[in-house]
This record gives C-alpha cells, sequence and structure tokens, in this order.
C-alpha cells in the first residue's frame, strides 16, 4: 500500500515527466541538406557539383509538406536551375517560394530581371 508522501512524489514525478516531454525540441522546418548545399555552392573545391546539389534539394522539397519547407530553400533550388540555364524551373520554384513567403517577392522578383 502507497503512502501519501509516496502519493505526492509519484504524482509530481509523473506531471514533471509529462510536462518535460511537452518541451522537447520540435522542429519548425525540414532543413535536410541546405546548409551543407549553400556552404558547398561557395567552396571553390566543390565546382561542377550543382547538378548533385539540384538533384538532392529538388528531391528533399518533394518528399517535404510546403509548410515544413525551410524559407529561401526553394529559392535556392531556384537560383541553381536558373545558373544552369533552365528557366522554367528556375520559375517554378522561385513561385513556390513566393508562395510560401510572401515577403520574399522583392528578392524574387530581383531575381527574375532579365529573365524572358
Amino acid at each position: 500500500m502507497v503512502n501519501g508522501k509516496e502519493m505526492r512524489r509519484l504524482l509530481t514525478f509523473s506531471f514533471c515527466l509529462v510536462t518535460m516531454s511537452g518541451c522537447a525540441a520540435q522542429r519548425l522546418y525540414d532543413w535536410g541538406s541546405y546548409d551543407p548545399a549553400i556552404a558547398a555552392f561557395y567552396d571553390p573545391e566543390s565546382e561542377g557539383q550543382g547538378e548533385k546539389h539540384i538533384e538532392a534539394l529538388g528531391t528533399e522539397i518533394e518528399r517535404t509538406r510546403p509548410e515544413r519547407i525551410p524559407p529561401g530553400k526553394a529559392a535556392h533550388l531556384g537560383f541553381l536551375y536558373q545558373l544552369k540555364g533552365d528557366s522554367a524551373a528556375a520559375k517554378e520554384f522561385f513561385l513556390l517560394e513566393k508562395r510560401l513567403f510572401p515577403e520574399s517577392q522583392t528578392l524574387i522578383d530581383n531575381l527574375n530581371k532579365g529573365r524572358p
């Protein structure tokens, strides 16, 4: 039989356990390989790997729910497509970025300048 003091300890422990489990880090966005792709983009030794980054970022965006795509990921993929010369794919990802993050409209519009 459990006495009152032990019962209070058990209830306090259970309350703390439940409360702390709710404080676990929740990731808002699925960053995937976005950070390494950005770092590699500026690394002179990774020149010529753009296709690999395009494929990785494209696959991640495709499999991620739209609300979990982080800011800039679709725009960066559009920029990589633009550098490659694929205007249609670039426009698709620029529009996705604008739809997900309307505050990025000025940036995206500036990236689109000079394109047909």
